[in-house]
C-alpha cells in the first residue's frame, strides 16, 4: 500500500496533522486503532508511545482520550491500547 498523506484533521481539532502510519516490515506486533476516526496501524502498547509516534507527545497543548474517556497526561505511560480502540487528539488553538 503507498504510503498515506497527511491524515485529515476532525473540526474540533483543524490544526493538529498526524503522520502517516509507518510501513509494514517490522518484527514488532501490530494492531490496528482508530485516531481521529482514522484506521492506523501500531506497535504502540500505550497512549504514550502511540502519542510519541505521532510526533505530538511532547507538545504542551495536547490532550487525548482512549475509547471515550480523557487520559491525563500523567497517566499516558500507563494506558493500554488494544485492537480497535478509538483514541482521539486534541491540539488546542489561539487566534480567531
Amino acid at each position: 500500500m503507498p504510503p498515506r498523506e497527511s491524515l485529515p484533521c476532525s473540526p474540533a481539532t483543524p490544526n493538529l496533522r498526524l503522520p502517516p502510519a509507518p510501513g509494514g516490515g517490522t518484527l514488532s506486533p501490530r494492531m490496528r486503532v482508530h485516531v481521529n476516526d482514522e484506521p492506523r496501524e501500531t506497535a504502540a502498547a500505550h497512549l504514550a508511545a502511540l502519542l510519541q509516534e505521532l510526533g505530538v507527545a511532547q507538545e504542551p497543548a495536547v490532550a487525548a482520550a482512549v475509547d471515550g474517556q480523557v487520559v491525563p497526561r500523567s497517566r499516558w505511560s500507563e494506558q493500554p491500547l488494544s485492537e480497535g480502540a478509538q483514541v482521539l487528539v486534541i491540539r488546542a488553538a489561539q487566534g480567531g
